[in-house]
């Protein structure tokens, strides 16, 4: 056994980076990977548990909530072991603390503010990659980005992946702190003394906590059992493999057939509809809720994704977004953990398309009228990974005439843009999905049931919008008397400051200003 503790063991990884007596080994990394961006002042682990006897290798430390000296929060999980779809399972967890936020956020309020701490996923990946993996090298900075900019979209999603087998550097080649952080870990279960300890204290400290000789009895016994199941998870996943890989053959068979049963199924509606079957024959839809959710798309290669669709604006829209797209991973992950006993993360892509209907807020960060923002890597114009993607269309800044829409797009977007002001659909005569819009959207063809319940739909409209101006303007009013007050505390407070500068009693300065002597007690204890 090594004089140091292997640190991507679960119990190593815990031991330095999840407690509380070694947080500031947690602190310093994190500070060192961030520097230039933001510094943490202190963590709070918001699992209590105390090395508890883990056995399934999580490997994870969740819900680790960061305070930097700005008073700014965030949340990072930290993981170290490969699974398959490696990325995936980095979305899934990010997408639980987002919806986990979500359901806290639901029991304390009753309205939806969407207000998100950002998350970040840091992933050591102490594993050569696989063939297909995204991670090519050392660092790996992935944000919500953009099509074509370099600048993060939102900060509330951050995947930050380190490759150890890609780092080669030397000891002596390490210069920033970060460098020899990445060095230490990488190669701490086979050093027999942690280098630049003499340079600065933290490396010192890491040394001490990581040193085996001085674990108790105990501590050793969880250590070697997290090693052993190191061991015999390496040897399991060699063993998977080889396995898997003649099982393979015969499954994907199987899957042929089955695949084979599904094209005989389309070729079976096809055969109705040429028989001028209807489609609600073919397939009977209900359900018209305002939103739609999970909408299963599949192209001409047989790929597939999900789309969820909206169109109501809500404070922080970009967050409320990104809480549904959550929710949709989080929801495949639930049925393939109800389905397998083993963590595949085999996601479908998530589309959230969001028609907003509304004019952009000041801050919002929508600028244009279409906005296209996937994971992208940092100086990258590709997708780091497809299994996200929003696309925001602002409707008000849409601004094309009828007679200056040229693709096909251009034209739903008029459409449907002025559809509920205009007498006739344009373009209807170009192409014959233009036709059946307007059939399907022709008021005057609805059952008295149906009329109704449009009548109904546009009073909750009408009453939404109301509701929000009111409340707008409510607020509004609050403000101004809340400015009001404060400029009159300022005012106070200023002449107060001056009075005492003038060697006033604090009596003299209560009475003159009227703030109370408490008030100008304190006020004096700051100056």
């Amino acid at each position: 056994m090594g004089k140091y503790i292997n640190p991507f063991t679960d119990w190593g990884f815990k031991r330095l980076f999840g407690q509380e007596f070694s947080k500031d080994l947690l602190i310093s990394f994190l500070n060192d990977l961030l520097e230039g961006e933001l510094h943490v002042k202190d963590v709070t682990f918001k699992d209590k548990e105390q090395l508890a006897d883990t056995k399934d290798l999580r490997g994870c430390i969740y819900d680790v909530y960061c305070e930097t000296d700005e008073g700014k929060h965030f949340i990072v999980e930290m993981q170290n072991n490969w699974t398959i779809n490696f990325v995936n399972r980095t979305i899934c967890y990010a997408s639980k603390a987002i919806t986990n936020q979500r359901e806290k956020e639901k029991a304390k309020l009753k309205i939806p503010l969407y207000d998100l701490v950002p998350v970040y996923v840091i992933s050591f990946m102490n594993f050569p990659p696989r063939e297909g993996d995204e991670i090519k090298k050392f660092k790996t900075d992935v944000m919500l980005r953009e099509k074509n900019s370099e600048q993060p979209f939102t900060d509330k999603l951050r995947f930050i992946y380190l490759s150890l087998p890609l780092f080669d550097k030397k000891v002596g080649e390490c210069e920033t702190d970060f460098d020899k952080w990445i060095y230490v870990l990488k190669h701490m279960a086979t050093l027999e003394r942690i280098p630049f300890a003499t340079q600065k204290k933290i490396f010192k400290r890491l040394a001490d906590i990581a040193d085996s000789r001085c674990l108790s009895k105990e501590e050793m016994e969880k250590y070697e059992e997290s090693q052993r199941v190191v061991d015999n998870y390496n040897l399991g996943m060699y063993s998977a493999w080889y396995q898997g890989n003649e099982e393979g053959i015969k499954l994907g068979e199987a899957r042929g057939e089955k695949n084979g049963f599904r094209k005989g199924q389309i070729a079976t509606a096809k055969n109705l509809l040429a028989m001028h079957l209807t489609p609600e024959q073919v397939a009977d839809t209900k359900d018209l809720r305002g939103c739609i959710y999970d909408v299963y798309c599949e192209t001409d290669e047989g790929k597939h994704f999900i789309v969820e669709m909206q169109n109501n604006w809500t404070i922080n829209f970009v967050n409320r977004t990104i809480c549904y797209a959550s929710k949709a991973i989080t929801n495949q992950r639930e049925k393939e953990k109800a389905k397998l006993k083993i963590p595949l993360y085999d996601l479908v892509p998530v589309y959230v398309i969001s028609f907003m209907n509304f004019p952009p807020r000041e801050g919002d960060e929508i600028k244009k009228f279409k906005t296209d923002v996937m994971l992208r890597e940092k100086n990258s114009e590709q997708p780091f990974t497809d299994k996200l993607r929003f696309i925001y269309l602002s409707l008000p800044l849409f601004d094309k005439k009828v007679g200056e829409c040229e693709t096909d797009f251009d034209k739903w977007i008029y459409v449907l843009k002025h559809m509920a002001t205009l007498e006739r659909i344009p373009f209807a005569t170009q192409k014959k999905i233009f036709k059946r819009l307007a059939d399907i959207a022709d008021s005057r063809c609805l059952s008295k049931e149906e009329m109704e319940k449009y009548e109904e739909s546009q009073r909750v409209v009408d009453n939404y919008n109301l509701g929000m101006y009111s409340a707008w303007y409510q607020g509004n009013e609050e403000g101004i008397e809340k400015g009001i007050e404060k400029g009159k505390i300022d005012t106070q407070i200023a002449t107060a400051k001056n009075f005492l500068a003038m060697k006033l009693t604090p009596e003299q300065v209560a009475a003159g200003t009227g703030l109370s002597l408490e008030e100008v007690l304190a006020l004096m204890k700051k100056q």
